[in-house]
């Protein structure tokens, strides 16, 4: 991960006035963090699960499932765009999302211990019921819903909050 930033804080109206990039770009407390971009199995299953996702979604109006790259604000000086948000109603189109998600999902990367505890608690601390943080290196799947509990999930990841949504975690590592 790098961090873009000439001086020690950058205000949201700074980040907003950022021009549009296909690079990851965050606001963490204040300052621009800039990550790689994501490694083709994050990718596959990151679509996997946004798929199911999406369709629990539809069915479950106005559930609307986003996926990153978007903006979503989580406090007055930290802007992050989650893997896969789901959304109980619909946030607008405010530019960053100012709706703080009911699930989130990451799927970790090379820097596990970003997505595992600082973004964990980021997550939490802005109100996030279910974070769900997905492990295709390690083939796992943890499921957070406060600071102080994370369970490692077996066959299914199964929603509490999104009642119907489940995954077999088997699926998510298919070639």
């Amino acid at each position: 991960m790098l961090t873009v930033s000439q001086k020690a804080y950058v205000n949201l109206a700074e980040f907003l006035a950022l021009p549009e990039s296909m690079a990851h770009v965050e606001l963490v407390e204040g300052e621009v963090v800039l990550a790689p971009a994501p490694h083709p199995r994050h990718q596959q299953v990151s679509v996997r699960l946004f798929r199911t996702l999406d369709a629990w979604a539809v069915a479950h109006p106005p559930a609307w499932a986003v996926y990153a790259p978007i903006d979503v604000l989580f406090g007055e000086d930290t802007v992050l765009q989650p893997d896969l948000a789901l959304f109980l109603s619909h946030p607008g189109d405010a530019q960053p999302l100012q709706q703080i998600p009911e699930l989130v999902v990451e799927i970790l990367s090379a820097n596990r211990a970003y997505d595992r505890m600082a973004k964990r608690l980021m997550y939490m601390r802005a109100g996030v019921r279910e974070y769900w943080m997905v492990d295709p290196h390690l083939r796992c799947v943890e499921l957070s819903t406060s600071l102080t509990q994370m369970v490692t999930v077996g066959d299914r990841m199964e929603s509490r909050l999104a009642a119907g949504w489940s995954v077999p975690v088997q699926d998510l590592w298919r070639p």
